[in-house]
């Protein structure tokens, strides 16, 4: 089964009609709306997933099948690229605001390879994982 079938064909149908409402199942069902508890969160990932889904199926129309261990050098490498440009700001050396854009769509990118290529579903570990991080702040607030 291709990445794009196991993020699920509706989420590519949905995209291709536009429909960006969250509703309908897909695989492990829809990714769960914050409450009013959580009210800094986004209210969906369904977004994410939909993006996910285009950068699956672009992956498998353009490129090699890659393991995943190549996304993951791509994504240090992208990263450490962005890192570098912060460390020449740092040094007090001029860098182009484009350049900070590139590096960041790079990081994306690569982000999204990796996840893809894991079979890794991003909207819902985003949203599991910015639910962990309210439920901390919300038991150890920041002072």
């Amino acid at each position: 089964m291709i990445l794009s079938e196991k993020l699920g064909l509706c989420v590519l149908d949905r995209v291709r009609r536009r429909e960006f409402s969250g509703s309908g199942a897909c695989v492990g069902g829809t990714i769960p709306v914050n409450g009013e508890d959580a009210p800094r969160l986004p209210r969906s990932y369904e977004g994410l997933r939909a993006l996910q889904a285009e950068f699956a199926r672009y992956q498998e129309e353009a490129f090699p099948v890659r393991e995943p261990r190549f996304f993951a050098l791509e994504l240090a490498g992208e990263t450490g690229e962005l890192a570098n440009l912060e460390k020449k700001e740092w040094k007090g050396r001029e860098v182009e605001s484009a350049d900070y854009t590139d590096e960041a769509a790079d990081v994306m990118i690569a982000v999204m390879n990796y996840a893809n290529a894991r079979g890794i579903d991003l909207g819902a570990a985003v949203s599991d994982k910015m639910a962990k991080i309210e439920r901390i702040r919300k038991e150890q607030p920041e002072k």
